[in-house]
């Protein structure tokens, strides 16, 4: 049989691992979502990038239509 101050301490170890636990799990769940904003923040900014090429590439053809006429 375990004395009395064995369990309190196995206690206290047990609750010190779900505090880990927990702030593990919080710490993974805020990278994630940092994750997923930086993601969508490069999305974005690459297709600004694309509309911006799209739009001087029309450009360029309708100056180039212009000279032909």
């Amino acid at each position: 049989m375990q004395s009395p101050r064995n369990r309190s301490l196995e206690v206290l170890q047990w609750k010190d691992n779900k505090k880990q636990i927990r702030r593990k799990r919080k710490l993974r769940a805020q990278i994630a979502i940092k994750d997923e904003l930086r993601l969508k923040a490069k999305k974005k900014k690459n297709e600004k990038k694309h509309n911006n090429q799209n739009q001087e590439n029309q450009e360029t053809e309708r100056i180039d239509l212009t000279r032909k006429n």
